[in-house]
């Protein structure tokens, strides 16, 4: 019995994250800042407000642009958060941040990252 349910959870966990095809909560905004401190915060932000989770970064110098992505690997092949940008200006940067909207990978996390992007300082959940 006990073994079932752990299979169960396993195989639950396992579907989690945003899928192709599918839409998900989302904000796009101007973050007031270049693209590379833009990455440096998406960064911060994920490291201090959801330490357990795995990081994928990128960052493109020729075309000023990057991405951040967290997951668990255990559990998911799916990202619970994107981050995307890409410079505007040299002190201004496009961002868009996505959530899989369960648990805590909500609008309010969408809300608080933007908040850590625009004042540099990390806001939590």
């Amino acid at each position: 019995m006990v073994f079932i349910v752990i299979l169960a959870v396993l195989a639950s966990g396992c579907s989690s994250g945003m899928k192709p095809g599918r839409t998900y909560p989302s904000v796009t905004f101007d973050a007031p800042a270049p693209y590379q401190e833009v990455h440096r915060r998406a960064v911060s932000n994920i490291r201090t407000c959801a330490p357990s989770m795995i990081i994928s970064d990128d960052l493109y110098t020729d075309t000023r642009a990057g991405s951040v992505r967290t997951y668990y690997p255990a559990s998911s092949q799916y990202d619970f958060v994107r981050i995307s940008f890409a410079a505007v200006t040299d002190a201004t940067t496009a961002v868009e941040i996505s959530a899989m909207d369960e648990g805590v990978f909500d609008r309010r996390m969408i809300e608080a990252i933007k908040s850590s992007l625009i004042s540099g300082t990390n806001v939590c959940r």
